[in-house]
């Protein structure tokens, strides 16, 4: 028997859902053809999508923070992941909710991304699925200290600062100010809108802009 996995939404009307139906059909035709995988909706029906599970192991974040000095050609490739969605038919094509918790080693040690749905914090957004892509990627370098968590991240600056630079060589693309800053301000309301305090949300936009700078520097 097929092992499938039930991602369930709630609140969104028939054309809402119908557009995330069709996002994610869109992320798996973007990724089929390249070294990355991702689930594959089986079927789908009102207001739950049912995809393919997959064996997956091995969250990213998690091996990183047990071995810092980890394969940097990982980050690399997260790069390329990334930005064979943005490209794909030139539709302005978005992840959604790209963070390093949502990247997965299979177990032939393949990238594996899941979970392309805004943060269900946020809700139906459409903006979040197709527009910048720019946008989403500096979006992702804002989340990576908080991945590793601030405090292990000050501490291995080097290596916050490598993963950076690999992602962007691997992205092919360098940080615009334009989006950077509407990066943060999708950063500043995915974090108000998930409970956490305005100093909070501030440190991590400050420390997440350090590493950037430093990336650079």
């Amino acid at each position: 028997m097929i092992k499938i996995f039930e991602k369930k939404f709630k609140n969104l009307s028939h054309e809402e859902f119908n557009t995330l139906v069709i996002h994610s059909k869109e992320i798996f035709q973007a990724l089929e053809k390249t070294n990355f995988k991702t689930p594959k909706i089986t079927k789908f029906s009102k207001n739950i999508i049912f995809y393919e599970f997959l064996e997956m192991p091995i969250r990213v974040d998690e091996m990183w923070k047990q071995n810092l000095d980890f394969d940097e050609n990982i980050f690399e490739e997260i790069g390329k992941m990334l930005r064979s969605i943005h490209l794909f038919q030139r539709k302005k094509l978005l992840h959604g909710d790209f963070v390093l918790h949502n990247i997965f080693f299979n177990s032939e040690r393949e990238l594996c991304l899941i979970d392309c749905h805004p943060p269900e914090v946020i809700g139906f957004e459409k903006s979040y699925l197709y527009g910048d892509g720019l946008l989403e990627m500096n979006l992702f370098l804002l989340n990576i200290a908080g991945s590793l968590g601030l405090k292990l991240s000050i501490r291995n600056i080097k290596s916050v600062k490598s993963a950076i630079q690999n992602f962007l060589n691997g992205y092919d693309s360098k940080v615009g100010v334009k989006p950077l800053f509407y990066a943060i301000a999708r950063f500043y309301r995915i974090r108000r809108a998930s409970g956490f305090s305005l100093l909070n949300t501030i440190v991590h936009i400050i420390i997440g802009l350090f590493f950037i700078v430093v990336a650079y520097g």
